[in-house]
């Protein structure tokens, strides 16, 4: 599978579309067991922990928001800048799921200023649009968000040999030595692990936990 179809698939992926490229619509489980498996290794829970907050980043229209932090987290807030995707999220809420939705911030990531702290922020499938700057200044600004103890968790592509850039969409694959530099330079603590299931010749996907340094 080309690097373009492959971009395209895990995009729809990310926003929750029901794509089938290539047959790899079923990756979507294994992704989101995945994610369950890290934040249960990361938090040492298996259930809701009271007073918790977590905060989905570039959500979508929820998927994981649904499929992951709800089932570990008291509440869930939701940042996504593409409006239709957040009206799309707030219209299919149900009445249990409802209260347990806080904010829903409906801008971009580059300009979103966290006003509550938080347990865990999730990033999945987004960072790969920022630019340089623009990363490492929204990194900084949501770990001063996080409560003590708390994760900002990335799970992203991670290229093999060499750096695939996407102009068209203005979407890098980093090799994970660059997301690692990316991080201490934002001043992280990184602890890592891969996604395990996917198929071969999609990107490697990995999870990054980070944590202010010092």
């Amino acid at each position: 599978m080309g690097n373009r179809l492959i971009f395209l698939y895990l995009v729809l992926l990310r926003r929750g579309v029901d794509g089938m490229l290539g047959g790899l619509g079923e990756i979507a489980p294994t992704d989101e067991k995945g994610s369950r498996d890290f934040i249960e290794q990361l938090f040492r829970r298996k259930g809701i922990a009271e007073n918790t907050r977590a905060l989905d980043c570039g959500a979508g229209i929820g998927r994981v928001t649904r499929a992951v932090l709800l089932n570990y987290f008291a509440m869930v807030d939701f940042q996504e800048q593409y409006e239709p995707f957040a009206h799309q999220f707030q219209s299919s809420l149900t009445p249990e799921i409802a209260p347990r939705i806080g904010g829903v911030h409906v801008m971009p990531l580059q300009t979103f200023v966290p006003t509550v702290q938080y347990d865990c922020i999730w990033i999945q499938w987004v960072l790969a649009y920022l630019k340089h700057d623009d990363l490492i200044q929204c990194l900084r600004r949501l770990a001063e968000s996080l409560k003590p103890g708390g994760y900002i968790v990335i799970k992203e592509n991670v290229a093999r040999k060499s750096p695939y850039i996407d102009e068209q969409d203005n979407y890098v694959v980093r090799m994970k030595g660059e997301w690692l530099a990316l991080f201490r330079e934002a001043g992280m603590n990184v602890s890592q692990q891969q996604q395990m299931g996917f198929p071969r010749e999609i990107f490697p996907v990995f999870f990054f936990a980070l944590q202010k340094s010092g």
